[in-house]
């Protein structure tokens, strides 16, 4: 099976596969991606192991933690990656949220990104303004 730009399957409890995912970056890699808690397999990666693989990226390499699930996890070592980023901010890391799916806004695809300055200004000249309708801000407030 092939997987599109390099990336791994899942073990076979449906989780990431960190170690496998560790020994596929390369001096190419630019960006590693994890949502946690996923979806769709419900899985999640504890904050331990989550921080312990951070820890050893390179440090040109982006971490996106896709975190839109996060408000469903009832399990106390499923956390956001939020406190690590804040405590490592040599870290390339972003943080991906949303209120869309736990406030039943799906359709209107309201979220946020948290990460430093620099990465978030580096995004902002990429997006546009608009992309949000009226709509959606309301709702969002």
């Amino acid at each position: 099976m092939a997987y599109l730009n390099g990336g791994v399957p899942v073990t076979e409890e449906q989780k990431f596969n960190l170690p496998a995912m560790k020994e596929k970056i390369g001096e190419k890699t630019k960006i590693v991606v994890i949502c946690n808690p996923n979806n769709p397999t419900g899985t999640y990666v504890p904050i331990g192991e989550l921080e312990a693989f951070a820890d050893t990226l390179p440090e040109d390499v982006l971490l996106v933690m896709d975190e839109a699930y996060m408000e469903f996890a009832t399990e106390p070592d499923c956390c956001s990656m939020v406190d690590y980023m804040k405590a490592h901010p040599e870290k390339p890391i972003l943080v991906l949220r949303t209120v869309s799916k736990y406030y039943a806004m799906a359709g209107l695809r309201v979220g946020y990104a948290l990460g430093f300055e620099e990465l978030i200004g580096i995004m902002r000249k990429c997006s546009a303004s608009w992309n949000l309708n009226v709509c959606a801000q309301k709702a969002a407030e």
